[in-house]
């Protein structure tokens, strides 16, 4: 008798023995979806492993139902892909497996794939490839030479970029000969299970998309280009919680082929990366001299200015006057979205908050609404306070409409536009461009640029706070020609004075110490537990029993309990929260130990997450 063991794509230890009825033994092979009867229910299961004896009481073996699949979808390397994953992330295996699919097939439908045997690949071993492309967009001539001598050789190639948007800007830099041969996959796109396919059969594959794209069922892998390596985007949010980054490492090593992570400005993992003998470095120097940079100090300016009011300073207005009158083009950047970011009462000082979030509502003049940034609640702007139904409600903080209003006031004869990817165009005949934190996707330079509200982002509770504003700032003054004016009340900081000496290493090196001495990442890995439910007292109550079970038995001295504390915000989409912080060296020798123990620790009303190297 052949038993076969399964994956499940559940939060559940380990994989179960299935028999493998008589009509499907000459059948069954391993990457296969089957029908199993799990937990008194149908679901699907993915075959990892065919034996001739089972560990289990045959009597307590219940058979595989039918088999979904004539050939295997899921390759060996796939599914140790997939394996590793769920060892590093901290999730079953069959939850890592159900990552790589499309929904349509995890959901059991039946699509036609032919055997496929992977050809014999030229003699490849695996490479770490990091580029530093200091020039903007340098970095796609290097992709385009190495890409072709890749297909050349017949062999596939996967790029993986934050967003969509990325998919059709890579194309765009990719010269005409390679144009042909892209394939754009992301998740959730319109036909993605017949494109799925397509490249399933190919020979050779060129690949581009978002992070799901690292798990492309191509033949002969022999490169895979992580573009843009720093961006939030390559995070995912869901379970399990994977960085394009480190699987496509995963990847590479067991596919023996290069590995290129390439960015604007490099995470601080991909600087430490560096410092290894196994990574070859590639930097791409400016094509020009960069701009000089002022660090306006708002706390210096005279107390007569009003300078709590002011949004601009004197010096900005003047240099904008002069700009416009010899028709320089200008960037505006302001990394916080509406009018206003709270709205509070003059009279209790209450806030508006989010029904379901812990956070406060910010004000859309042109909606003439407040919204929540989590979960996306809307509503009308009070005529009275909530609280105490007083009638004045003040509006607090700096925004995108509120600078785009403030600007046309100021300067009326100049067009502006506020950037979104739909108006480049516009923004491209514009005298002056506002814009948020996605200002590496313009393909042009300004004259100068001008920076507000910046404090707001490396002030936040958020050990990477300084690192993703230094990112952000490096990225306006590539973008920029002559001039970077960025306005401040902490114009001591470090990042600053990195700037203005036109030194971000210094910067770096710095940042890096702090982290080795505090034992943060990318010294150390963080492993975040996190707890959520209706209840509050609940939640909490409950927190605190996993953390004290959690002290009481680490696995190792490498492995730290740093902390047990509400979330940040507490309150999340009607869900309070929270969190269990700890840190380890190895990921994967904290995961198995952590699952277990998170597998035993059984609640009613109460959903656990575990988040690997969390963002």
């Amino acid at each position: 008798m052949l038993f076969a063991k399964v994956a499940v794509g559940l939060p559940i230890e380990d994989t179960f023995d299935y028999s493998i009825p008589e009509s499907y033994q000459n059948k069954i092979e391993i990457g296969m979806r089957c029908w199993i009867n799990f937990c008194h229910r149908r679901c699907i299961g993915y075959i990892v492993e065919i034996s001739g004896k089972s560990d289990i009481s045959i009597n307590k073996i219940k058979p595989i139902i039918s088999l979904i699949d004539d050939e295997p979808i899921l390759n060996p390397s796939l599914l140790l892909l997939g394996k590793k994953v769920a060892e590093y992330y901290c999730c079953s295996w069959g939850e890592a497996i159900e990552t790589t699919l499309p929904e349509e097939l995890r959901k059991g439908k039946i699509i036609s794939v032919p055997k496929r045997q992977d050809q014999v690949k030229a003699p490849n071993k695996f490479e770490r490839i990091i580029i530093e492309d200091r020039e903007g967009f340098g970095r796609f001539k290097v992709f385009a030479d190495i890409i072709q001598k890749t297909l050349a050789q017949e062999q596939s190639v996967i790029v993986v970029v934050p967003d969509t948007y990325s998919i059709e800007e890579f194309k765009q830099f990719m010269p005409v000969f390679l144009q042909t041969q892209i394939i754009s996959l992301y998740r959730n796109q319109p036909k993605e299970i017949e494109i799925w396919q397509k490249i399933y059969k190919a020979k050779t594959s060129f690949v581009v998309g978002t992070r799901s794209a690292i798990f492309a069922p191509v033949s002969n892998l022999g490169l895979i280009i992580v573009d843009q390596e720093s961006d939030p985007g390559h995070k995912q949010d869901q379970v399990p919680h994977y960085h394009s980054r480190t699987v496509s490492l995963m990847r590479g090593q067991i596919e023996n082929c290069k590995v290129i992570l390439a960015s604007r400005v490099l995470s601080l993992e991909a600087r430490l990366m560096t410092k290894t003998r196994q990574t070859q470095v590639e930097e791409i120097p400016p094509n020009r001299l960069g701009p000089e940079i002022n660090i306006i100090d708002m706390k210096k300016l005279p107390v007569v200015s009003k300078r709590h009011t002011l949004i601009i300073s004197r010096v900005i207005q003047d240099e904008i006057v002069f700009s416009l009158t010899q028709k320089r083009k200008i960037l505006l950047l302001i990394p916080r979205q509406g009018f206003a970011n709270s709205v509070i009462c003059s009279n209790c000082k209450q806030s508006l908050k989010c029904q379901r979030c812990a956070t406060n509502l910010a004000y859309f003049l042109s909606t003439k609404s407040v919204k929540c940034r989590y979960c996306n609640f809307s509503q009308e702007l009070p005529k009275i306070c909530p609280s105490c139904k007083a009638g004045y409600l003040k509006l607090k903080g700096l925004g995108v409409e509120r600078v785009e209003s403030e600007f046309a006031r100021l300067f009326p004869s100049a067009k502006i536009e506020r950037f979104n990817r739909r108006n480049l165009d516009k923004c491209k005949q514009a005298d002056m461009v506002i814009a948020g934190q996605d200002i590496f996707h313009f393909p042009f330079c300004f004259d100068i640029s001008i920076c507000i509200g910046i404090d707001n982002l490396f002030t936040r509770i958020d050990f990477r706070a300084a690192e993703q504003t230094m990112r952000l700032l490096l990225m306006v003054v590539q973008s920029t020609k002559d001039k970077v004016f960025i306005q401040t009340n902490f114009a001591h900081y470090e990042i600053f004075s990195a700037l203005k000496e036109k030194n971000p290493l210094k910067f770096y090196k710095k940042e890096l110490k702090i982290r080795r001495q505090l034992q943060f990442p990318p010294l150390q890995h963080f492993v975040m537990v996190k707890l959520r439910g209706k209840n509050e007292s609940k939640v909490k109550t409950q927190a605190e029993k996993l953390f004290n079970l959690l002290s009481q038995s680490l696995p190792t001295k490498q492995v730290n309990l740093l902390s047990l504390t509400a979330g940040q915000p507490p309150k999340l989409r009607g869900n309070f929260y929270w969190v269990i912080l700890l840190s380890c060296k190895d990921p994967i020798k904290i995961s198995c130990w952590l699952r277990k123990k998170i597998l035993q620790f059984t609640t009613s009303g109460i959903t656990k997450t575990i988040d690997v190297d969390p963002e």
